[in-house]
C-alpha cells in the first residue's frame, strides 16, 4: 500500500497558467460568458441547454446524464489524446446540467422529481443527497486532469435571509443546499460576474462588457489567489487570461512559492491496482448486499461491461480510484460504516 509520509519535503510550489483551474462566469444574457470562455485555450463546449449553436468550436449536446458521463470518460481514459484538440471544457449552464443530472436519478427510481426518491428502508428522501454525490464524482473527475473546466451560470438575488449572501447577487441557484449548484461555486478557482455595459451612442457598436472578481457589497465574487485584481473593464478571453495569470504569479511571489507546470504538480502517486481493489473490496462487499444495482453500475461505468473488480488492467488505476472516492462518498452520504 502506498505511504505518506507527512515529515518529508512537501511541495509548496503553485500552478502556473490556467492548466487545472476551476472559473465559474456567471451573469446576465449577453454579456459575453459563453463566446469569450470558448475563444479560450482549444475550447469543447457542452451545451446543457440551448445557446452555443452560433459558435463555430467543437460542441455537443448535453440532453441526457448519459450524455455527460460519456464524455468525461473520454476525456479522462483517453487525456493524452484529447489534450492534443482540447484544454478547456465549457459546460453551458451548470444548473440546467443539475437538472439533467436530478431529473435521470428520478427516472431512475421511477418517480416524478429527485425529492421523492426515497431509501430502500423507505426513510427520509435522499435522492438529492445521491445526486449530488453522482454530480460531484463526475466533475471532480473532469475537474482534476488539468483541463481548465469554466462552468456558465445565470445570475439571481440571494433571497434566502438565512445566508451570508442575503440581498447580493449570486450564481443561480447557489444558495440552495439540497442542490449541486453551491458545490461548483464552492469548487471554483475564480467566480466572476459579468455584466453589460449597453451601446455605444456614437457609433451604435455594443461595448464590452465588464467583470467583478472579488465580493462588494451587491455582488458575490471571489478567487482563491488573494491577488486576483477587483475588475475587469473589459471582459475578454485576453484580458481573464491575463487577470488570472497574473493572479497566480503575483501570490505565488508574495508568498514565496514556484510556479510550476500542472503536470510537474501533480504526478502520478504510487497506488497500484492491487492498493485500490484491496480499499475497494469491503466496499464492494458491504454496498453489494443493500444496492446491488447501484454497485453494479458504477463498477461498469468505470471498468467496463461486465468487467469484474479483480479483472481491471494495469491501466485503469485511475478509474478505481474513482470508485473508491465514489463508494467512499456514497456511505457517507448514508451513514453506511465500512
Amino acid at each position: 500500500m502506498a505511504k505518506i509520509d507527512i515529515f518529508a519535503k512537501q511541495d509548496t510550489s503553485m500552478v502556473k497558467g490556467l492548466e487545472g483551474q476551476k472559473i465559474l462566469l456567471y451573469g446576465g444574457n449577453d454579456t459575453g460568458k459563453t463566446y469569450q470562455s470558448t475563444r479560450l485555450l482549444k475550447p469543447m463546449l457542452l451545451m446543457a441547454e440551448a445557446g452555443g449553436n452560433a459558435r463555430a468550436v467543437t460542441k455537443f449536446a448535453i440532453n441526457e446524464w448519459n450524455d455527460f458521463t460519456q464524455i468525461v470518460d473520454q476525456l479522462v481514459k483517453n487525456y493524452d489524446k484529447a489534450k492534443e484538440s482540447f484544454q478547456t471544457i465549457v459546460i453551458d449552464t451548470d444548473e440546467a446540467l443539475v437538472a439533467i443530472n436530478e431529473d435521470n436519478v428520478a427516472k431512475m427510481y421511477g418517480v416524478a422529481e429527485v425529492g421523492m426518491v426515497q431509501d430502500a428502508d423507505d426513510k427520509n428522501p435522499n435522492g438529492y443527497a445521491f445526486s449530488r454525490v453522482r454530480f460531484k464524482n463526475q466533475i471532480n473527475r473532469l475537474a482534476r486532469q488539468g483541463y481548465t473546466v469554466v462552468f456558465i451560470s445565470h445570475e439571481m438575488v440571494d433571497d434566502s435571509k438565512n445566508s451570508p449572501t442575503y440581498g447580493k447577487i449570486i450564481p443561480y441557484g447557489s444558495n440552495k443546499e439540497k442542490g449541486s449548484t453551491k458545490f461548483i461555486r464552492d469548487l471554483c478557482d475564480f467566480v466572476i460576474y459579468t455584466y453589460a455595459n449597453g451601446v455605444d451612442e456614437e457609433t451604435g457598436q455594443t461595448i464590452y462588457s465588464s467583470a467583478i472578481c472579488k465580493e462588494t457589497d451587491k455582488v458575490f465574487a471571489r478567487s482563491r489567489y488573494p491577488m486576483m485584481q477587483t475588475y475587469i473593464k473589459e471582459f475578454t478571453a485576453e484580458n481573464l487570461t491575463e487577470a488570472i495569470e497574473t493572479a497566480i504569479a503575483k501570490t505565488a511571489e508574495d508568498e514565496g512559492a514556484g510556479l510550476v507546470s500542472f503536470k510537474e504538480k501533480n504526478v502520478v502517486g504510487d497506488y497500484t491496482k492491487e492498493d485500490y481493489i484491496q480499499l475497494l473490496q469491503p466496499y464492494v462487499a458491504k454496498l453489494f448486499s443493500m444496492y446491488p444495482d447501484y454497485v453494479a453500475e458504477q463498477i461498469e461505468s468505470q471498468l467496463g461491461v461486465g468487467k469484474k473488480l479483480t479483472e481491471a488492467t494495469d491501466e485503469q488505476v485511475a478509474e478505481l480510484g474513482a470508485l473508491y472516492s465514489t463508494f467512499v462518498d456514497f456511505c457517507t452520504q448514508r451513514g453506511i460504516n465500512i
